[in-house]
């Protein structure tokens, strides 16, 4: 669509959001009284959107008579007709209530509101679908004016030109199409140049207004759609990139060197004509992520690219590959979900576009599946297909040698993307596959580049420090010396040099001399493995057991919990006595308690692991009381990559778990005690983090290879203990009348699909921590503690909840970490040694039960089921007349 049948069309069309509008509002009021009074000027109100929805129709129309209507426009003259034909249709439903005559009586008003109240089902569908299209409509608007204010009109005007002198309308339409046209005609022939001049302001105006009307706008849709899109990690790994040090990779701005060559950046940015990447490639620990987060925040890098952007907008995105975070932090799924969100949040009138049969078919359970690769991958395409008359791109990509797969694969992938439209920079250590792809990209090696760094950095963390300031005083060519050595055996690796001196600041701080601090830099490998190595040896002998079970600790919840990162205040749980876990009361936790415990955390870490494990705190705003804000604020992180690698290697993995080998120390022990302990803090037992810390909870019950029934039994009874406290207080029972007196909680707590409403409390009544353990495949609790339960209704009840954890398994709901495995051994047990398939109760069966169950799974656990339901059955023929 050309610009200046935009400006018209605009109008228009919020001439039409404001009658419908005011239409929706008044039918609202309507449903709400029943009372037929307003219908006259409601319909008066539908057939003025009639009207409308013609005159958009007409605008475009109009515009196809100059030039073939794109996609888009194509999209907006479909949705003008279906506007005109559901207004059409509300007018004449709106018709079918009016009384004819004119003065109607009492009995006439109460068949009016009769047939009012019959119609509201009708009504109510009329008006959803109204409003699903006045946020279509919107949309579709907002996208086809951003297009056209970047649109040209030359072309526009010489069509009108020669339509005028020639006096031909062959490819016109009568009626309300010529009058738009003859409009164009005027309004451009008469005065072309100020027409083109303020074009795009009447554009930018109308735009403005659009946007305004949509914000007030329902968008449940769209919002579902974002939603299905974002996931919580997407900036896990950029945030917890440090910043640069003051005034370092200040040269990528300037010219190369005649000493170090790179190819120039500030050239890359700016150039129109250059639709390759631009690869930084650098050894593992020499800055990448560091540069790449400079770079994406500096001003010169926003003010170049604007430049290069002209009038179009400019977005640019980012996104950091973490080797060490979930699967959608290393993935293509990842990388091109974290896109296309960061960009439909800006632009969300790109979404019908971007995806179109799941923007007209949206449902509110589609958020529970997760996009396909070739889903979001087409989508990307889209987006940058449609945005391309309106906004240019600059893509940061960190870490490419950490995506988990197909290096060349993904290297190509992101090759492709680079275009006129889309700008490209790339970081990744010299792999072979990304040396391969990106051969001939303008490019720079960072290790190269980066001596003057390091001595601004060394310069500001040693030579600035008191006791060497007075060294250098003293001993200024031995100090120099000293700096010159450490500078050379970094070999470019800027995280070398950060360990280093702060290795060397600590030697200072105890008194070291001048020859102390040489001796201590020439007994320090040069390489990273090596320094770690080194590092852990040198841990004091009195810490070596502490810092063992910190270690193990945090690996095994990276392990188990990659999508969580791993809380200061949880791994301050861990190092307490199991007792105070056991027996601590349910209590929100103050914020003062709070900072002094992971502040007292940091030490130990600190002092413990040699500053091979972080604390990062960005402590948010809070109430007096902790909340999940506040937890998440202060969390724990590998210093780098690197040492990750180094630290999880067969060998040295060996030695870490020796430590602690003589104390028999179990991390799933530690984690299950500090579980408790978030439970006990929690805001009540309906929060998220209540929830996840319970799961976690059992999820580590499950996965101890050393925690003995009697001891189980002591945790069991904790949970149980903690949900009866939090259930108990008086404000909770009267938040959640779900909870019953009688029987387990979880009876409650964990809604089952198995049993009839109308049999509940039974249910309920026969629940107990067995059940509880059924339905979370507890093996080990029910081998111990199950065969020993003699009611056979709670018997019958533990094997509904056996079953009732299958669809759990199924569905992304409560304890879905259970495996397959362990959920057909549970019941296999339970099958075997507790209950029958063949038992009834609750107004049904096991068998039902299972039955039931079954359509919830895929095929594979459908098989699985029914086998062990076979196998166990007494005999198996039982099951064909239950």
């Amino acid at each position: 669509m050309e610009a200046i049948a935009a400006v018209g069309l605009a109008g228009n069309v919020v001439q039409f959001l404001q009658f419908s509008g005011q239409l929706l509002s008044e039918t609202l009021a309507i449903r709400k009284t029943g009372k037929p009074a307003s219908i006259p000027p409601l319909k008066a109100l539908a057939d003025a959107l009639i009207e409308q929805s013609r005159v958009i129709q007409a605008h475009l129309e109009a515009s196809q008579a100059i030039n073939p209507l794109n996609e888009e426009d194509q999209y907006l003259h479909d949705l003008g007709s279906s506007c005109h034909d559901g207004a059409s249709e509300f007018s004449t439903f709106l018709g079918t209530l009016m009384y004819k005559n004119a003065s109607p009586n009492v009995l006439h008003t109460a068949q009016q509101s009769l047939k009012l109240q019959l119609g509201h089902f009708k009504i109510k569908d009329l008006t959803a679908k109204l409003e699903k299209l006045q946020n279509a409509l919107t949309l579709a608007t907002i996208l086809a004016l951003r297009t056209a204010v970047h649109g040209h009109n030359s072309e526009v005007i010489q069509y009108l030109q020669e339509l005028k002198q020639t006096d031909t309308n062959e490819n016109v339409t009568k009626g309300q199409t010529l009058g738009v046209v003859k409009q164009l005609l005027e309004l451009s022939i008469s005065k072309p140049g100020p027409v083109l001049d303020s074009v795009g302001n009447d554009l930018q105006l109308c735009l403005s207004e659009i946007s305004a009307i949509k914000e007030r706008l329902p968008r449940d849709r769209e919002k579902g759609i974002l939603r299905w899109l974002t996931f919580r990690q997407m900036n896990w790994r950029y945030d917890a990139v440090p910043l640069a040090f003051q005034k370092t990779f200040e040269w990528i701005f300037s010219r190369a060197s005649t000493e170090n060559i790179w190819d120039d950046f500030t050239e890359h940015l700016l150039a129109e004509d250059i639709v390759h990447p631009y690869f930084v490639k650098g050894k593992a620990g020499s800055g990448k992520s560091t540069l790449m987060k400079f770079l994406i925040n500096d001003s010169r890098t926003h003010k170049l690219l604007k430049q290069w952007a002209g009038s179009q907008q400019l977005v640019i995105l980012n996104l950091f590959f973490w080797n060490l975070g979930t699967p959608l932090q290393k993935t293509h799924i990842g990388i091109l979900k974290s896109f296309i969100h960061t960009v439909l949040s800006k632009f969300p009138e790109l979404i019908p576009s971007v995806s179109p049969q799941l923007y007209q078919n949206w449902k509110q359970h589609d958020a529970i599946s997760e996009p396909t690769y070739i889903e979001v991958r087409k989508a990307f395409q889209l987006l940058v297909e449609k945005s391309s008359g309106f906004l240019k791109f600059c893509i940061f990509v960190d870490g490419v040698d950490e995506f988990d797969g197909d290096h060349r694969e993904q290297s190509l992938f992101l090759s492709s993307l680079a275009s006129k439209q889309v700008k490209l920079i790339i970081s990744s250590r010299p792999i072979n596959a990304c040396l391969h792809v990106f051969r001939g990209c303008p490019t720079l090696r960072l290790q190269d580049l980066t001596k003057q760094d390091m001595n601004i950095y060394i310069h500001g963390n040693l030579d600035a420090h008191d006791p060497m300031v007075k060294l250098t005083e003293q001993y200024p060519q031995e100090a120099g010396e000293l700096v010159s050595e450490l500078r050379a055996k970094a070999e470019g690796v800027f995280l070398w040099v950060k360990l280093v001196v702060r290795q060397l600041v600590e030697g200072l701080e105890d008194g070291d001399t001048l020859t102390d601090l040489q001796n201590k830099l020439h007994l320090i490998p040069p390489g990273l493995k090596e320094l770690y190595r080194g590092m852990l040896s040198r841990m004091q002998h009195e810490h070596q057991i502490q810092a063992a079970e910190i270690f193990q600790v945090f690996h095994a919840w990276n392990t188990a919990i990659p999508t969580q990162s791993f809380q200061t205040i949880t791994l301050s749980f861990t190092m307490e006595p199991i007792t105070q876990a056991l027996s601590q009361p349910v209590r929100r936790m103050s914020l003062e308690r709070f900072h002094w415990l992971c502040q007292n955390t940091e030490a130990r870490i600190r002092s413990r692991c040699c500053g091979l494990l972080e604390v990062h705190n960005s402590w948010a705003p809070s109430r007096t009381l902790v909340d999940k804000a506040t937890t998440e604020s202060c969390v724990v992180s590998y210093l780098h990559r690197t040492f990750a690698e180094f630290f999880t290697s067969a060998d040295v993995w060996e030695v870490v778990c020796e430590m602690t080998h003589e104390s028999y120390f179990d991390p799933w022990k530690s984690l299950l005690s500090a579980c408790l302990s978030m439970m006990q803090i929690a805001e009540d037992y309906q929060c998220a983090d209540f929830q996840f810390y319970l799961q976690r909870a059992m999820m580590c019950c499950r996965t101890s290879m050393d925690i003995s029934a009697s001891t189980l039994n002591s945790y069991i009874k904790a949970v149980d203990q903690i949900m009866d406290q939090h259930i108990g207080s008086s404000q909770n029972r009267k938040q959640d009348s779900r909870i019953g007196i009688y029987g387990h909680w979880s009876a409650d707590y964990l809604p089952c699909k198995l049993v009839f409403p109308a049999h509940h409390a039974e249910f309920r009544e026969s629940s107990s921590s067995l059940s509880f353990a059924a339905r979370i495949s507890l093996l080990l609790y029910l081998k111990a503690f199950g065969t020993s339960e003699t009611d056979q209704f709670s018997r019958y009840v533990i094997g509904v909840c056996a079953l009732a954890g299958w669809i759990d398994m199924g569905h992304k709901s409560w304890f879905p970490q259970v495996s397959l495995q362990e959920r057909a051994d549970t019941l296999d047990f339970i099958m075997t040694n507790i209950c029958r398939i063949e038992d009834v109760g609750l107004g049904g069966s096991l068998w039902a039960c299972a039955c039931a169950t079954a359509k919830e799974l895929d095929q594979k656990s459908q098989a699985e089921l029914f086998g062990i339901l076979l196998m166990t059955a007494r005999p198996p023929m039982d099951l064909m007349l239950t």
